[in-house]
């Protein structure tokens, strides 16, 4: 169980997609997994409450996050 911040900008990085808030932002508790393979491979998956808000609303809600990814070089 860890505490979490997450901040995402309305503007896209990619693309011309239009938001209609400038920020988005949700802290919460999450309860997860983390799990990194012997050969590099990395994973992790949370859930749990969370308050989210933004420039035009606020609420309570679940946060999901998963993430994938890969270690290149290992510290010893």
């Amino acid at each position: 169980m860890a505490p979490t911040i997450a901040v995402q900008s309305g503007k896209a990085i990619i693309g011309d997609l239009d938001y209609s808030s400038s920020y988005f932002a949700g802290i919460g508790f999450v309860y997860g997994l983390q799990r990194t393979a012997p050969k590099g491979f990395q994973f992790r998956l949370e859930a749990g409450p969370a308050y989210f808000f933004d420039e035009y609303d606020q609420g309570f809600g679940i946060l999901l996050a998963a993430k994938l990814g890969w270690v290149i070089r290992k510290q010893r």
